[in-house]
């Protein structure tokens, strides 16, 4: 509080009070020069931050001429910058003493009714304020007036919120989490197990980086750890807020690369055991304003920052966006006058229930220079007028950034020590300051039902009464854990899914549930088993090998050429012989005919050599390739059963409600992602009524699950329906828990 009210006086003494006319000397109230230049002496002090010096200057100034008015004021002044409050009252006293008109006594009542509030004398400033009440003074004055009812107001409230204090026990937290340099700013999951804050680092630059501490079984916090790059770097980084289920983070970060402003958020998120990002969230949240302290709502759907922005209330502001079904933030909306002042509202906090925001202002009515709020949205949607958290959760001093866990029983914020500066608290609420509505929170995991290993799935859950989905998550694929917050009192159906796993769903109330304690689920998805069956190609009769046809018989070789054997007889002229082809014979012995003279004869020419002719090549045999053999064509053991928990019909009715369509609209998905998969509707009832009554319920009631998958556009081959009446029942009827268990409609895989 002293400071919101040192800098409300410092406004009011340089803009406002040296143009009182009251302070302008009349007619033959000449300033001696000498006061007059032990003044201007005194203003160089100030500028050399020598005040102690300046003062001096200005007593010599008045002892010179005890009416300077002028120099009474700067005293005034001085003496409230070094905390001599009874000093400066004497100061503003001795302008009343010298001219008590309208003017001065509005000036000085107001001005010593602030000093009486850094002094906590708040019955003493409530007078001080009273008596400004009751002078007329101009219009141009209404910023003082303003003031006026502003103080008289917080030391109103003061005194009441001092004498009815609410409860409050702070526990400072362990060594592991606060040391001897401030830490602010805390987080923690929904199960407080998990714990991230920010911390001033030591040195000159006195950087902001992210720290964070786990809880371990005993309840005791280790040491807090430096998380590092690339959520910390050599600028500073701040104002963190983490999802309940501890997978999304969103923090404010100074002049980093493509930013838009001298701070801006970004996002991270969680894969594993790492984070991924960060990314810059961009327009139309990121501006070349300052834009920080982000806070994620529990639905993931609303984003809570401060900004300052144009069109605001003034000073920094309290905006939201929200996210869209295209998974864009729409244009940030401001929470208007009845949150956001003319002053800094900060640290928005938005409680999982979706309906109450925490935050700090110095600009709302209370204790000190900031004070802590909470506000509720009605049933409209409209967010109502904030209420002081009462004091002492509030005090003279600063406080900010509290965070309440979903139960609403206890809330985390930062307080100012003596000996270690800012550490990290907590506490258990007072009942005015809790959510109207208590949340707790669903943990569990998802693991293959056979091989026992962890499943990364998705999780939806739905409000059973609206149909309305309320979050969308996933288990984590290295411990196949999740986390989700709802309202406790309402009850919620929940459907895990995978791909190649049949979905499992459960319904579950929360009306009889401990908001303090967490509903624990453990899912077991059942795989698809798929046989692969090869496909063997039928067996064709071979073709008979074409039989290579014959070779052509050559034409017999023509007749030697024979030569008539002729005696020969020599005339004149010489013998000419025939150019034919001669084949020589060997003569048959004959006597020897007497000598007879021969020309020499030419040489023979070569035979002539008759080719066997070419057999034309033989017919190609053709041989027909082989089919390639088809790919193996999947199909499922039979008899894996999913009993479908959210499909609902009215008592003694075959009608599906509409809330089972949810279900309905996942198994149509399921039989789209595996077109092989052929499934029975299975119907069942317990044994309450005739059994050929129940046998025909239930066979009508199996039909209607039939008619809506056909319905969806899944074929009529794949899907078979039967009613079973009460002859299987899985729990025995003797209570009606046991009943309710056997009416019932499942789905069975039947196979190819």
């Amino acid at each position: 509080m002293k400071k919101l009210i040192l800098l409300l006086l410092g406004v009011c003494l340089a803009t406002v009070l040296p143009c009182d006319a009251s302070l302008k000397m009349g007619k033959g109230d000449e300033v001696p020069k000498k006061a007059q230049k032990l003044f201007e002496k005194s203003g160089e002090q100030v500028l050399a931050g020598n005040l102690e010096e300046a003062i001096v200057l200005l007593n010599k100034a008045v002892d010179v001429y005890p009416k300077y008015m002028k120099a009474y004021l700067q005293l005034a002044e001085l003496h409230t910058k070094l905390e001599q409050y009874e000093k400066a009252k004497q100061s503003y006293y001795k302008i009343l003493a010298l001219k008590d008109n309208p003017a001065n006594q509005f000036m000085v009542n107001m001005k010593v009714g602030d000093l009486n509030m850094l002094q906590h004398d708040y019955k003493a400033a409530i007078d001080n304020y009273k008596v400004c009440e009751k002078i007329e003074v101009p219009v141009k004055w209404k910023p003082r007036v303003e003031h006026v009812k502003f103080g008289l107001a917080k030391s109103r409230f003061i005194l009441k919120a001092k004498n009815d204090p609410v409860p409050f026990a702070p526990v400072r937290m362990n060594e592991g989490v606060n040391s001897s340099i401030d830490e602010y700013l805390p987080i923690v999951t929904a199960d407080e197990g998990t714990l991230v804050f920010t911390r001033r680092t030591p040195g000159d630059r006195q950087l902001e980086d992210f720290y964070t501490s786990t809880r371990d079984s005993s309840g005791i916090w280790k040491d807090a750890r430096l998380m590092g790059q690339p959520l910390n770097t050599d600028e500073n980084e701040g104002a963190i807020s983490i999802s309940p289920d501890g997978k999304r983070l969103f923090f404010a970060a100074k002049n980093r690369p493509k930013g838009k402003g001298g701070f801006d958020i970004y996002y991270c998120i969680r894969e594993g055991d790492s984070w991924k990002g960060p990314y810059n969230i961009g327009e139309p949240i990121n501006t070349r304003y300052w834009d920080s302290q982000p806070c994620i709502a529990a639905d993931g759907k609303s984003l809570y920052f401060v900004s300052r922005r144009r069109g605001g209330e003034g000073g920094s502001d309290i905006w939201v966006s929200y996210l869209n079904d295209d998974f864009y933030w729409e244009e940030p909306i401001n929470l208007g006058d009845q949150i956001n002042t003319d002053g800094d509202e900060q640290t928005p906090f938005i409680h999982p229930d979706g309906e109450t925001l925490y935050f700090s202002s110095n600009g709302h009515i209370g204790m000190g220079d900031a004070d802590l709020y909470v506000v509720r949205k009605d049933k409209n949607g409209k967010w109502g007028k904030p209420e002081n958290l009462g004091y002492p959760i509030n005090d003279e001093g600063n406080q900010s950034g509290l965070i309440v866990t979903p139960s609403g029983e206890r809330a985390y914020y930062a307080a100012l020590t003596d000996s270690a500066g800012l550490d990290i608290f907590y506490f258990d609420l007072p009942k005015p300051a809790k959510p109207k509505v208590f949340v707790t929170y669903v943990k569990g995991t998802v693991k293959d039902a056979d091989t026992k290993e962890w499943l990364n799935a998705n999780i939806d859950l739905i409000d059973l009464e609206t149909g309305e989905t309320l979050y969308t998550t996933s288990s984590d694929p290295l411990d196949g854990s999740f986390l989700v917050t709802l309202p406790a009192g309402k009850n919620y159906m929940y459907n895990v899914s995978k791909h190649d796993y049949l979905f499992h769903s459960e319904n579950f109330s929360l009306k009889e549930h401990n908001p303090e304690e967490p509903y624990v689920l453990e899912v077991d998805l059942i795989p698809i088993q798929e046989v692969v069956v090869e496909t063997v190609p039928e067996k064709e009769t071979p073709k008979p090998a074409p039989k290579p046809a014959p070779k052509p018989t050559p034409p017999p070789p023509p007749p030697p050429v024979v030569i008539k054997e002729e005696p020969v007889i020599i005339k004149a002229p010489p013998v000419i012989i025939r150019e034919e082809p001669i084949i020589i014979k060997e003569p048959t012995p004959i006597p020897a005919p007497p000598p007879v003279v021969v020309e020499e004869p030419k040489p023979a020419p070569p035979p002539v050599i008759v080719k066997e002719p070419t057999p034309p090549p033989p017919t190609p045999v053709v041989v027909d390739e082989p089919k390639p053999t088809p790919p193996p064509v999947p199909t499922y053991s039979s008899g894996e059963s999913v009993v479908m928990k959210n499909v609902f019909f009215a008592t003694n009715s075959f009608e599906l409600e509409s809330v089972s369509f949810i279900e309905l609209d996942r198994l149509v998905s399921l039989l789209k992602e595996h077109p092989n998969l052929r499934i029975e509707i299975g119907g069942h009832t317990d044994n309450t009524g005739k059994a050929s009554y129940n046998m025909t319920l239930s066979q009508k009631r199996a039909k209607s699950v039939y008619d809506y998958l056909i319905s969806k556009g899944i074929s009529a081959g794949r899907l078979a329906y039967r009613g079973y009446g009460d002859t299987m029942p899985i729990m025995d009827n003797d209570t009606e828990f046991g009943r309710g268990q056997n009416r019932r409609t499942e789905f069975t895989i039947i196979g190819k």
